[in-house]
């Protein structure tokens, strides 16, 4: 299944603030949101991305690297948006099902 950018965003917020409580703030959604779209990213990459305590998160190696390209694949999205509004023609994109799978495929 293709991963969803919400759940990249929100492993990206976790990434930042280490905390699934504030990750979850800044996404406007619930603490067990945040984690469920995180589980979810999880098993749609068939990976472990983050070690859960009590206490703290750890990212994972994989983790770390999925952080890393998630950003790029955050940052192409938003200049896409851009991009698109500042065309002539008014136009909607749907480009998740296209470039998400290209970013799955380079994780080594």
């Amino acid at each position: 299944m293709t991963p969803l950018l919400k759940n990249l965003k929100y492993l990206l917020a976790l990434k930042q603030y280490l905390y699934f409580s504030k990750a979850a703030k800044t996404c406007f959604v619930s603490q067990s949101t945040l984690s469920a779209g995180i589980n979810k990213l999880e098993q749609d990459l068939n990976v472990k991305l983050v070690e859960r305590t009590n206490k703290s998160v750890l990212f994972t190696l994989l983790g770390e690297k999925v952080a890393k390209y998630g950003e790029k694949v955050i940052f192409s999205m938003q200049d896409l948006v851009v991009i698109a509004n500042l065309s002539f023609f008014e136009s909607t994109i749907t480009i998740s099902a296209y470039l998400l799978p290209n970013f799955v495929a380079r994780i080594p």
